[in-house]
């Protein structure tokens, strides 16, 4: 493959030292081949070159890793026939297995393998396999709740009034989860758990629009505002007046100004006080030619304004005082929840300790008493032992981290020593795994944060993309800046934001499909599946699919990743991804199938 000239910015993260780093790294823009020239590069630095296993790199999963440390492995090699004199080099091949590239409950688990006693944690134990956990859960569930029941407390009992849903308690259980699981993202579970409900003890107004629960419940109305403004937007650049009804010409930009008058509110102070009124469309006859148009207009704008008055229904014509008493009547509920969370914490800890497992939140938060003392928030001795251990702490897929992976990684780099080593790279926009608790506001705080004048930090931006086309670039930068907002995204899609060219690919020759991108669209209409002897739009959707990759073997060209160079596709070229594998996988197999195109269905999950 050629050999790709490094750009001024990845040329920075990789020589950059004496500061810790945040790399804003935009989808192929080289990042995992800058962090492996950056090791490398610390590795054979001509005045301070160190060992490969004073580099601690975590990422996010054990497949990451793994092809993580192979490409460090590959790159050193090479440096070491390009030098086998060099007697550093040779050493760092030899102890190259000790390289540590791992994961954060891998490097978690380590920690605890080493330091066990510091915690009186039994050395025998083992992780739990997934299946196993979820059993324990729950059962551990169901006997605090079959016990509550034998207590028959009255606010408990009137929490599973509330709660219950055709007789089973399934709702409430769910709740005491939600609760525990946010709970445990968290470095100290116990402190969150302790004040997870003090936002009921709120008894004036200021205090109350002052909460984050208040700025949360303002965050989720725009977050719902700002996706229906697109919308109206979206429509209102369709409106031709060629075949469009003047009146809709005219109203959908007024209903657009009351939707962009409520986004400018800045508190939910204001969205609660907010008269929300729309124009009256205009009675004026419509000709018949443009009557199919009006329909689908008026039916759309019943729609969208339909939106905008569920969005803000949480809140608005209620008066402060109301939302107080609310919260009063509420807390003893909340206090409950907060007890049965704590005793469901007791009994899952309780029995897996009989068991001698633990999970992997466990995993993190031990590994942070063994580095941290509460108490003091001091680091305890192998805190101090780790540091000396690694020069540099480098953090993969950093948009995914929680609060104890944060801490227990700051910990080690030694920051607060002033030994700025710790470089963080990922990108905001591929923030997948907020419902594993992953946190991406620490991401964007220091974002914000390394985008300032400071000695000791630095961010650097990579967004130029070597892997796509302009083609696939310029559909991407025109749906992400319509739909991705601060509010929403966490990040305003701007100029600064956006994919660039960053490789050079050749045309399709003449009379080869082009590189243009398509959205086919499969109506969902009964009767036509049906006259088509499909069972479900989901075969119309796979037939149509199977037909476009008929299309595309016939004079389709794909860029080879290896030579650069234009070549026939084949279909290992081509990927289908659905929303559910399981439910989905099979019915686009059998249908590929009919058409002779051979496919594998990679797994039971979807994206």
């Amino acid at each position: 493959m050629p050999k790709i000239k490094h750009t001024p910015e990845q040329e920075r993260v990789i020589n950059l030292r004496g500061k810790s780093m945040l790399v804003s790294a935009a989808a192929g823009s080289g990042k995992t081949r800058v962090l492996v020239d950056r090791i490398l590069s610390l590795i054979t630095d001509e005045k301070n070159p160190i060992d490969i296993d004073k580099i601690l790199v975590v990422t996010f999963t054990n497949a990451a890793a793994g092809e993580m440390k192979e490409r460090i492995c590959d790159a050193l090699e090479e440096a070491y026939y390009k030098d086998p004199e060099n007697r550093h080099l040779a050493r760092q091949m030899a102890i190259s297995h000790t390289a540590m590239v791992t994961t954060i409950d891998s490097f978690s688990n380590q920690i605890l393998r080493e330091f066990f006693s510091e915690i009186d944690l039994d050395p025998d134990f083992r992780t739990g396999d997934v299946g196993e956990l979820e059993l324990l859960h729950q059962e551990c569930m169901d006997r605090i709740i079959e016990r509550e029941y034998e207590r028959a407390d009255e606010t408990f009992l009137r929490l599973t009034d509330i709660y219950r849903e055709r007789g089973k308690d399934g709702s409430l259980k769910k709740i005491i989860s939600a609760v525990f699981k946010r709970a445990e993202s968290a470095p100290w579970p116990e402190d969150y758990i302790d004040h997870a409900a003090d936002f009921y003890d709120i008894d004036t107004e200021d205090a109350l629009f002052d909460s984050e629960v208040m700025r949360y419940t303002l965050h989720d109305i725009k977050s719902r505002l700002l996706s229906i403004e697109a919308v109206y937007e979206r429509i209102i650049a369709t409106l031709d007046p060629s075949d469009t009804p003047d009146k809709f010409i005219k109203i959908f930009p007024s209903d657009l100004s009351v939707v962009k008058d409520l986004l400018s509110k800045e508190s939910v102070k204001d969205i609660m006080t907010y008269t929300l009124s729309f124009e009256t469309l205009s009675r004026s006859k419509t000709p018949d030619d443009q009557k199919e148009r009006e329909e689908y207009l008026k039916k759309k704008r019943e729609e969208l304004k339909n939106a905008v008055k569920k969005a803000i229904e949480s809140v608005n014509g209620m008066a402060p005082s109301e939302i107080l008493s609310v919260l009063r009547l509420s807390k003893p509920y909340a206090n409950e929840i907060i007890r049965l969370t704590k005793l469901f914490r007791e009994e899952f800890s309780l029995a897996k300790r009989k068991q001698g497992i633990i999970d992997f939140s466990d995993m993190e938060h031990m590994a942070l008493s063994i580095l941290i003392d509460k108490e003091t928030g001091q680091c305890r001795p192998p805190a101090k032992e780790l540091r000396e251990r690694y020069s540099y702490v480098m953090v993969d897929e950093y948009q995914d981290s929680n609060e104890v992976q944060e801490l227990l990684l700051k910990t080690v780099s030694g920051e607060d020593t002033g030994c700025y080593n710790y470089f963080m790279v990922g990108d905001v926009k591929q923030s997948i795994y907020r419902f594993r608790m992953a946190q991406p506001k620490i991401f964007m705080k220091k974002h914000a944060l390394f985008g300032k004048e400071n000695g000791n930090t630095e961010r650097i931006d990579l967004n130029k993309n070597f892997r796509s086309r302009t083609e696939v670039l310029d559909i991407v930068n025109g749906i992400f800046s319509h739909i991705m907002k601060k509010d929403i995204g966490g990040i305003d899609y701007t100029d600064s934001e956006k994919l660039y060219p960053g490789a050079e690919f050749k045309d399709a020759p003449e009379g080869a499909d082009a590189f243009t991108p398509e959205v086919l669209i499969a109506e969902n209409d009964a009767e036509a599946i049906e006259e088509l002897l499909m069972d479900d739009k989901e075969e119309l959707e796979a037939a149509i699919i199977a037909d476009r990759i008929d299309a595309l073997m016939k004079n389709a060209v794909v860029t080879d990743p290896d030579t650069r160079e234009l070549r026939p596709i084949r279909y290992s070229d081509i990927c289908i991804l659905l929303r559910s594998v399981k439910t989905k996988g099979e019915v686009f197999a059998d249908t590929l199938k009919t058409h002779h195109i051979p496919s594998h269905v990679a797994g039971k999950k979807g994206y």
